[in-house]
């Protein structure tokens, strides 16, 4: 859950950040206190963008990997080869939302959406 802000994470142009983050998910939490209580079998992952990318999901990598993944789960085993999951029901725990779809869920939640 923390994986991003981890000072000690260098950058690697090579690095599937969704495979990354969903490896980091999968494990159990340890500290933090707060963290410690999250139940690695019972987490998600969730890719936030603004619509335009869902709605051309290819424009991006990450919407190829996402797609790659949800439709074909054995290519979560390809890039996480030292897990042994259920991949078809790891890949159910994964989505993709938008700024829009909290905006239009809690109004004025993305003030920034109106601007411009």
């Amino acid at each position: 859950m923390l994986s991003d802000v981890s000072k000690d994470v260098s950058f690697d142009a090579f690095r599937n950040q969704i495979a990354r983050n969903v490896d980091v998910m999968l494990e159990d939490g340890q500290e933090p206190k707060w963290l410690a209580a999250r139940n690695a079998d019972r987490s998600l992952f969730a890719l936030l963008t603004p619509m335009c990318f869902k709605a051309r999901p290819h424009s991006r990598l990450y919407g190829f990997l996402y797609e790659e993944y949800k439709d074909h789960s054995a290519a979560l085993a390809r890039d996480l080869p030292h897990r042994d999951e259920n991949w078809p029901a790891l890949a159910r725990r994964l989505g993709w939302f938008t700024f829009e779809d909290i905006d239009e869920a809690l109004p004025g939640a993305c003030p920034w959406l109106k601007e411009g």
